[in-house]
Order: structure tokens, then C-alpha cells, then sequence
């Protein structure tokens, strides 16, 4: 299974903002390439879309032929080991995954969020989560709600998509392997009658290896998207309202960022840090005492907290999806419930008050890292699900 001569073919709708996904993918492209495979890669990018219009584009949603002729061309001229698809939304659409059992290739779908059950893909609606889609044969609520964006004909382009391949058989039938981030990925898909025998829970890595902080740690930071679902209005008012007299840094941008900056200048202990390249935040989280992260969605596998161990930075999350995963209560960093600004504060404070604790769970952070996020495990885990997939490729 690891002969160099393996060759991959790597699937990828790209984001009009690079975000995590964008990341996971990369880093993927990488990771084989490092190990001697050749990679080569399908891209389209959602830039497109503006030139496209918006018939065309909810067409391409649904099955986009143009990527089903690419794909049964480029399958059928090179012998590919497999095909990894991170994202095939909007544009590139699951048409590809029937190119793929067409031309008898494995396909890896890697699963990064809940849009197979849910239209926005968070299961999160008016800052809570919502469910009311999934196990459902159509998500009428997602359509009434308008979940896509705020946008009914979005919403109703991404519901057809989902019901039209649930219904002609795309998930049970041309998927060799799903690769899921967490655990309750796993469940989620199959208890909504997914077969569990090609769903494999695989989670992030980072790499290369940041290193572990050194020198003095200052105050809690949070990075990520400044949205709703994240959390980080709330975080605020929490730290506003709770009184917590230590340094926050926020860093990111996002549609809650005006919001944000006015909380922060009602405070003198919140701090409004803006959009920083990966590297400046590695740096910050090398420089920080605690990562919060108060997401109020069942995050998957946020890169942050991956990163934060890496640099041996405790971790303090919410009690929800993926972050249950990744914060072992007590070993790396602590957990509390959501939306509960007691237990958060609380928390917070156990990081700040006894030093021989952080200096444990900073090591406990690092441990986390390298035992379980690293290129070398990430490496031996997809070759280990290959090696599964290739038996049989598609169910008969």
C-alpha cells in the first residue's frame, strides 16, 4: 500500500474565502506528495458562479455534467489508486462519484459538515441547534427557513440535490468509503440508515510539527470565523458581563465583526485582533495561556484546537460535537456547557489560579498532539481505510 508509485486523483470545489476545508485539503495533497505519490487534482472554483448565473449554477448543483465528462476522461486515461473528494459543492456536484463507479475507481468522500442531512450543513438555526431536517425525506423545514444562506432558491437547489441523490442511490451506491472527522459523524450517518461498514472516522492533523510554545503565557485568545455559530458574540457578552478580568484576543473576521469591535471597545479586557495569517496565529497560540472555543454548532475537527495542542496550549471548548472529542476533560484543557457563562468563567479561572495545573495540562496538550494529530498517524490511518475500500471498491 505504500509504493510510490500510488497516484491519486484529489477532488476540490474551491471556497470564494479559504477556509478549513481549504486547508484540510491542501494539507492532504501534501501529506502523499511528501511520501512520494503522485497527486493530481480536479479543481473548480465557486468564483465561477458569478458567470454562470443562477439557473446554471442550481443545475450544476444538483448534476453537473461537465464534471462527470471530466472525470470519466480523466479516470479513464491514468490508473488511479483512488479518488479523494473533499468537497464537491456547489459546482463540481456528486455527479462525480458516479464517473467514479463508472470507471471503477475508489472514491473517498471526506465528510467536513452535516449538509447530506442539513442545507446549511451546521445544524444551527437561530443560534441553536436545529434537527428539524434530518432523518426527514424532504427538509421542508430548511427550505421554510430559507437555511442556505437566507436564499429560497439556494435552499431549494440544495435540498433537490440531497433528496435527488438519496433517492437515485448516490451515497449507498457509488461511494467506496465515507471518512468522517469524529465519532458522532459516524453516528449521525448511520442513524440516518447509512451503511456503517464504509463510514470511518479519521480526524485532522496538523503539519508540519509548530512546535511547542515557549516563554511567558498571556490571556485566552479565540481564532476562528466570526459568526453565529461560533460563539464569539457570546464569548463577549460572557466575558462583559461576567466580569472576567483577563486579557481576551479575538482573532478572525466574519459578519459579526462590527458587533465585536463594539463590545470590544466597551471593554478594557477584550480585544479585537482582525483576520491574521496562519502563521501569526500559531504564533499567538505559542504566546497564550488558554484557546477558548464557544461554538455552539457540532463543530467536526476545528483545525484551532489541533494547532493549539500542538503549540501545548490547554484547550477550554464547549461540551458539543467534535470539541467533546478532542478536550479530555482534565488531560489537555477543560469542557463546559454550552451557552453556560458560570461553568465558562469557572473554567477560565481553574487555568489562571494554579499554576502546577497548566504546566500539567499544557504537557497533556502536547501529548494529545503527538499521539494522536500528527502527518505520521494521518498518513498510516487513509492507507489503512484504502487498504479496506480496495477490497471491494462498490457494493454489488
Amino acid at each position: 500500500m505504500s509504493s510510490p508509485e500510488m497516484r491519486f486523483l484529489a477532488v476540490f470545489n474551491r471556497h470564494l474565502i479559504a477556509g478549513g476545508e481549504d486547508q484540510s485539503h491542501n494539507l492532504e495533497m501534501q501529506l502523499l506528495r511528501e511520501r512520494g505519490h503522485r497527486v493530481d487534482e480536479y479543481l473548480v472554483d465557486n468564483r465561477e458562479i458569478e458567470n454562470l448565473g443562477l439557473i446554471r449554477t442550481g443545475l450544476r448543483t444538483i448534476w453537473s455534467q461537465e464534471s462527470y465528462r471530466e472525470m470519466r476522461k480523466r479516470l479513464h486515461a491514468h490508473p488511479y489508486t483512488a479518488v479523494l473528494v473533499q468537497n464537491a459543492f456547489p459546482l463540481i456536484s456528486p455527479s462525480v462519484l458516479h464517473a467514479c463507479r463508472a470507471e471503477g475507481v475508489p472514491v473517498l468522500y471526506f465528510i467536513r459538515n452535516y449538509r447530506l442531512f442539513c442545507l446549511n450543513g451546521y445544524f444551527f438555526r437561530d443560534g441553536q441547534v436545529c434537527e428539524d431536517c434530518y432523518q426527514q425525506s424532504i427538509p421542508l423545514a430548511g427550505i421554510q427557513h430559507r437555511c442556505y444562506r437566507g436564499s429560497l432558491a439556494g435552499s431549494v437547489t440544495t435540498a433537490t440535490m440531497t433528496v435527488f441523490h438519496r433517492t437515485i442511490g448516490t451515497w449507498k451506491r457509488c461511494v467506496s468509503g465515507f471518512v468522517a472527522l469524529n465519532p458522532m459523524m459516524r453516528d449521525k450517518m448511520v442513524t440516518a440508515g447509512m451503511d456503517a461498514g464504509r463510514i470511518f472516522v479519521r480526524p485532522n492533523f496538523i503539519h508540519p510539527d509548530p512546535g511547542c510554545g515557549a516563554g511567558e503565557r498571556r490571556g485566552v485568545m479565540f481564532a476562528g470565523r466570526l459568526s453565529p455559530e461560533k460563539g464569539v458574540d457570546w464569548l463577549a457578552r460572557t466575558w462583559i458581563e461576567e466580569k472576567i478580568e483577563i486579557p481576551l484576543s479575538i482573532y478572525g473576521s466574519g459578519p459579526l465583526e462590527s458587533v465585536l469591535g463594539e463590545l470590544a471597545a466597551s471593554s478594557p479586557y477584550v480585544s479585537l485582533m482582525g483576520r491574521c495569517a496562519s502563521k501569526e496565529v500559531l504564533g499567538a497560540l505559542g504566546q497564550s495561556r488558554v484557546l477558548v472555543l464557544p461554538s455552539l454548532w457540532y463543530e467536526g475537527m476545528p483545525r484551532i484546537i489541533l494547532e493549539a495542542l500542538a503549540k501545548g496550549t490547554p484547550v477550554v471548548a464547549a461540551k458539543l460535537g467534535g470539541m467533546q472529542d478532542l478536550v479530555q476533560e482534565g488531560e489537555n484543557g477543560f469542557l463546559f456547557a454550552p451557552g453556560d457563562s458560570k461553568s465558562l468563567k469557572m473554567q477560565i479561572q481553574r487555568l489562571f489560579t494554579d499554576e502546577a495545573n497548566w504546566q500539567r495540562l499544557s504537557l497533556g496538550a502536547r501529548r494529545s498532539y503527538e499521539e494522536r494529530y500528527t502527518a505520521d498517524r494521518a498518513y498510516l490511518s487513509l492507507m489503512m481505510i484504502l487498504e479496506q475500500v480496495q477490497a471491494q471498491p462498490y457494493p454489488s
